[in-house]
């Protein structure tokens, strides 16, 4: 078996080759699992994000002192005051990446999210309050749901 020097400088070129198109392989794989891993970020603080204000407003009275307007929503409350329960308006607030309720902070929210707005739809007569959810990165979508509906016909 004779090595000579172009046999070995075509392995070696061969092999460079090889190993340059495995890198780009591996470079390619790292920066899909790492624009995954952001986008699930993002959607799993979208998702805490509702959790925490669903918690909030299953505990609020629907009534047309409601508003929604930007990035505060304001609703009525039940309040023991001495021997009977009185409903009171309290504020949810997201802003600046914080969570406040009734001016008390309540969560913090990570960088991914930009901004959170509420809004008071209607749908057929039915009232219903809309949270959307804005991402830093403009390639995702902005994450929409409604987290309260009019309880009327129940009343």
């Amino acid at each position: 078996m004779d090595l000579t020097f172009s046999g070995l400088l075509t392995t070696i070129i061969i092999f460079t080759i090889i190993f340059a198109m495995l890198g780009l392989i591996f470079d390619i794989t790292l920066r899909v699992l790492n624009e995954q891993k952001l986008y699930s970020e993002f959607y799993s603080e979208a998702q805490r994000i509702t959790d925490i204000v669903d918690l909030l407003l299953s505990q609020s009275v629907w009534t047309d002192r409601l508003t929604a307007s930007g990035n505060s929503l304001t609703l009525d409350f039940f309040v023991p005051s001495g021997s009977s329960v009185v409903k009171q308006l309290k504020v949810l607030r997201i802003e600046n990446s914080v969570v406040t309720f009734d001016g008390k902070k309540i969560a913090d929210i990570s960088d991914v999210v930009k901004a959170v707005t509420f809004t008071l739809e209607e749908i057929q007569g039915k009232k219903y309050v809309m949270m959307k959810i804005e991402p830093v990165n403009s390639k995702y979508n902005t994450y929409l749901v409604p987290v309260m509906t009019s309880l009327s016909e129940g009343n």
